[in-house]
């Protein structure tokens, strides 16, 4: 699995990376323009992200222009709703009409807040249809 982690706190990224080691290769990026940018550009490649893994409040733009962009990029693209990109959205906010924005406006995939919890994130994948194998890792939380 390729994930592209878009989150702007150092240590939210590195926690994520860790938590997703073993379910396949990770980018981080820390800014919604730089997420926007090495999207398109790995789809470009013909090597699209299986997950993106996207915070909300970040630098550049938000999470959700940076939503919008990505779903902008696979339509004009000619990517289906069966490949598009799977994208869960991460927040602190988890006052209902960012989750409803989140899901149904801008086309995300799932929603978590923060601190995420590995377990929980185990179950969002396997919802998603990622079959993840056992992580190594103590239950570290974001």
């Amino acid at each position: 699995m390729k994930v592209l982690i878009a989150e702007d706190e150092f240590y939210n990224r590195w926690v994520l990376s860790k938590m997703m080691a073993s379910y396949g290769n990770c980018i981080e990026t820390d800014n919604g323009e730089e997420a926007v940018q090495t999207f398109c550009w790995a789809c470009r490649k013909k090597e699209p992200y299986d997950l993106v893994l996207l915070d909300i409040m970040m630098p550049a733009l938000n999470g959700f222009e940076v939503l919008e962009r990505i779903r902008a990029f696979e339509k004009e693209s000619g990517i289906e709703n069966l490949q598009k990109t799977k994208i869960v959205m991460l927040t602190s906010l988890e006052e209902p009409e960012y989750i409803d924005q989140a899901l149904n406006e801008y086309g995300a995939d799932s929603y978590l807040t923060k601190p995420v919890q590995l377990e929980t994130l185990r179950q969002v994948l396997t919802d998603l249809g990622f079959f993840p194998q056992e992580l190594d890792m103590q239950q570290e939380a974001v």
